[in-house]
């Protein structure tokens, strides 16, 4: 077996899987759950009364991704429908979020929870 060809069947095997799984199905699903963490992250940051710049000291994140958090802006614009993709953090981004804005990190993902406003943290 060549090395190359391990990464030469990689978008093959996901591209089946998309097809069997229905590639857009599970989005508007997604976008939903993105749009509900941003909210989230955006409503604690307004009751702490942090400045863009304080939550980016307290998180170690860029300032650009930061911003595309508070905004709901997780992707550059798709080309065909001028939408900006949905928000899509990782363990590290949440486990950050979760310390500099005093909340669980379940709370943040559980999207059977909605925004609740927290006085004094979790």
């Amino acid at each position: 077996m060549r090395l190359g060809s391990i990464y030469e069947a990689v978008p093959t095997v996901a591209s089946e899987h998309a097809d069997r799984v229905g590639a857009a199905d599970h989005l508007p699903e997604f976008e939903e759950r993105a749009k509900l963490f941003g909210e989230k992250v955006r409503t604690r940051h307004d009751e702490l009364g942090l400045t863009e710049r304080q939550l980016i000291e307290r998180t170690g994140l860029s300032r650009s991704y930061i911003q595309l958090l508070l905004n709901n802006r997780g992707t550059p614009k798709h080309p065909d429908t001028g939408r900006y993709g949905p928000v899509n953090p990782t363990l590290d981004v949440i486990w950050r979020l979760s310390e500099a804005l005093d909340l669980d990190p379940a709370y943040l993902v559980d999207t059977s929870r909605g925004v609740e406003h927290h006085a004094n943290g979790r």
